[in-house]
C-alpha cells in the first residue's frame, strides 16, 4: 500500500510535469513574452497543489513538532535549549 503522502506527492508531480511542458512549449510558439494569464494560472495551482497536501502528516520530517515545543517553552518564559520534549534516560 502507498503511504498517502506518497500518493499526492506523484499526483501533484504529474500535474506539475504537465504545467512545467505547457510552459515550455508556450515559449516556442508564442516567444518569451508569456501572457499573464498563463502566470496567473501557474501561481494559483502552485497554491493547490500545496493546500492538497495540507490534511497529511508530515512524513519526511518532524521538525514541525520540535518547533512548536520550542515554542510553547519559550512562550511560558523558559529556555528550549534547557528542556526537551521528551526527559533523557
Amino acid at each position: 500500500m502507498v503511504p498517502q503522502f506518497l500518493f499526492y506527492f506523484g499526483l501533484l508531480f504529474v500535474l506539475y510535469l504537465a504545467a512545467v511542458i505547457l510552459v515550455l512549449r508556450l515559449e516556442k510558439t508564442q516567444g518569451a513574452a508569456t501572457p499573464v494569464a498563463w502566470l496567473f494560472i501557474i501561481l494559483l495551482s502552485a497554491v493547490a497543489f500545496r493546500v492538497i497536501l495540507l490534511p497529511t502528516r508530515p512524513t519526511l520530517s518532524d521538525d514541525m513538532y520540535r518547533y512548536i515545543w520550542d515554542g510553547r517553552v519559550q512562550a511560558a518564559g523558559l529556555s528550549p535549549y534547557r528542556y526537551t520534549p521528551r526527559p533523557l534516560s
